[in-house]
């Protein structure tokens, strides 16, 4: 409850501009000067990457996570200590995927290598010994950092708990943005465990997932790999993406398709009125919510109810493909749409400082064949 609160205040506070991208790179560039003399072991990066979120975060995140972190800690070791450090392993499964995304963001080749187990969420565990004197080595190097440990216990408790079940060779995850990535590749090594990350979702150059480090790295193009290799990620990088044309022949029912974030009352405005628009060309629209991130309460004041597109009502390939132009923002749905051979629309009205920003944080769509919104309505 606490994390989906902390996540919510980044979400809404996260500043998207040219002028922030400077500050970050400047300070990045500090750390990468810092890093270089030291053993770049697993510690290290996991804590240049939290020092490098710290920064990007600002200075209320920083206190209300450490807060957070020094009065949790107590309850957090009292839970794990309950807990009983049982076996239950389970031999079918020789891997892991722990993410509400699903199989279609796997990489054929890993369903193809492994036998894997997706699920949800997982248990914590209680550690044994050699997981104390693991975490021991952590609080000892950074004593201070409340939230830094409290993150790091409750992480490896996570990992324990998924080791506890199954008879793994391999954890895959999407977590190359979280602080603890590093450590629990070393976690996982200790284990005898191949810790292996999964491209997930589109990537700009953000110092939130600098410094990170995995024994194996799945991006998309090899432009992603680049761009991670710059924000100084160590990991033997594979380039595979899941999403393919779709093989099966969908019928085009839909001009346009809106694929929405976590839009603000004044993006909803703005889309209601570009919506308007092109009904009035006799356009046939949908808008598609984001699952996770967007407001529907807040949707529904704007959009009518029969031009929504529910995302449980029909998956995202078929959505993509059933349309002539898909129109988004910053969104994995464009470069979807790239590899499903439909037509990419970029909206460059309703939030224009984003828009303008993109190119700086160097959005791989900018360097695909695209169209803007501006060239379809203009308000």
């Amino acid at each position: 409850m606490i994390s989906r609160i902390i996540n919510l205040y980044l979400s809404k506070h996260n500043n998207f501009s040219k002028k922030t991208l400077k500050k970050e790179i400047k300070y990045f560039c500090k750390l990468v000067d810092k890093f270089v003399y030291q053993d770049r072991n697993f510690v290290d990066r996991s804590f240049y990457q939290y020092k490098a979120q710290k920064f990007q975060n600002g200075i209320l995140y920083f206190i209300f996570s450490n807060i957070f972190g020094l009065v949790s800690l107590p309850f957090l070791i009292l839970i794990i200590s309950k807990k009983k450090n049982s076996l239950k392993l389970k031999n079918s499964y020789d891997a892991v995927f722990w993410n509400p995304l699903g199989r279609e963001i796997i990489p054929k080749t890993l369903k193809r290598k492994y036998t894997i187990k997706y699920i949800e969420k997982g248990n914590y565990k209680a550690i044994n010994k050699q997981d104390r004197s693991f975490v021991l080595k952590v609080v000892k190097k950074h004593p201070f950092s409340f939230f830094f440990i409290y993150k790091t216990i409750k992480d490896i408790s996570y990992y324990r708990g998924l080791m506890n079940q199954y008879n793994l060779k391999v954890i895959i995850s999407t977590c190359e943005y979280s602080f603890t990535s590093s450590i629990l590749t070393e976690f996982c090594e200790l284990n005898n465990i191949l810790h292996i990350n999964i491209m997930h979702g589109e990537k700009l150059f953000n110092i939130r997932d600098s410094f990170t480090c995995f024994h194996e790295f799945y991006v998309w193009e090899k432009y992603y790999k680049n761009l991670f290799i710059n924000l100084k990620c160590k990991s033997c990088f594979f380039i595979e993406c899941p999403y393919i044309n779709n093989e099966k022949k969908i019928e085009k029912n839909y001009d346009y398709k809106f694929y929405l974030g976590m839009e603000s009352s004044n993006t909803l405005i703005l889309l209601k009125e570009i919506i308007e628009k092109l009904l009035k060309t006799d356009a046939k629209i949908k808008v598609r919510p984001h699952p996770r991130y967007t407001n529907m309460k807040l949707l529904k004041c704007y959009i009518r109810n029969d031009l929504l597109e529910l995302p449980e009502i029909i998956n995202i390939n078929d959505s993509i493909d059933e349309t002539c132009y898909v129109v988004g923002r910053y969104s994995t749905v464009l470069q979807q749409s790239f590899f499903q051979n439909v037509n990419i629309i970029i909206d460059d009205i309703t939030q224009k400082e984003v828009y303008d920003a993109l190119a700086e944080y160097g959005y791989i769509i900018f360097f695909k064949k695209h169209k803007l919104l501006s060239d379809f309505v203009n308000l």
